[in-house]
């Protein structure tokens, strides 16, 4: 019959757009990104029409999800405005890497809203997950150097930082342990000359 389309011939629904009974119906809800082919104002298709992903929020009629600010997140799929981004809690991060927050490591301190771990400084070392500020970071033991930023347990590294015979290392040494001066000595290495 001239003038009569079948299904085939049907455009898809339009980004941003919902259609149904053969009409475009209206924008797709907030906290939902519709590409194409959207059925309902919450749909669900797959890489077409579906809520915004965990780490975005999406506005009512959205092109594409939009990123929550570094350092925060959402822990729930379709969010509808930034304000649903949370900030990222102490002991965690939130980088763009990473949709989720993440447990801060040994040898580190998150305080809220990190973007990335910050390390602790020489002198100290970080044993645990998920610390949040820098009063984490405990004094480097006497009998042990801790000369680089970000160390975490150092009974963890074997003989690596434990001060070596003929030296001595003050609890806080930052730097290589100390030689004992011409005419000196210490019947052990490792310990504390402070």
């Amino acid at each position: 019959m001239v003038g009569t389309r079948n299904h085939t011939s049907c455009d898809a629904c339009p980004a941003k757009k919902f259609c149904q009974a053969s009409q475009i119906v209206s924008d797709c809800a907030p906290g939902y990104i519709c590409y194409t082919e959207a059925d309902s104002h919450t749909p669900n298709i797959e890489d077409k029409a579906f809520a915004c992903p965990l780490g975005y929020y999406c506005s009512e009629g959205a092109a594409s999800p939009i990123l929550c600010p570094i350092g925060t997140f959402t822990n729930t799929t379709a969010a509808k405005q930034i304000s649903e981004c949370t900030m990222c809690q102490p002991g965690k991060y939130c980088n763009y890497d990473s949709r989720i927050p993440q447990g801060c490591p040994p040898g580190a301190y998150c305080p809220i809203a990190s973007q990335q771990p910050t390390y602790c400084p020489k002198g100290t070392f970080q044993p645990s997950y998920n610390q949040s500020g820098i009063d984490d970071c405990q004094m480097c033991l006497g009998g042990y150097y801790c000369n680089i930023t970000g160390l975490g347990n150092i009974f963890s590294y074997g003989e690596l930082y434990k001060c070596p015979f003929g030296h001595y290392c003050p609890t806080g040494t930052s730097t290589k342990p100390i030689a004992c001066l011409a005419g000196t000595f210490i019947d052990e290495g490792a310990i504390d000359s402070s």
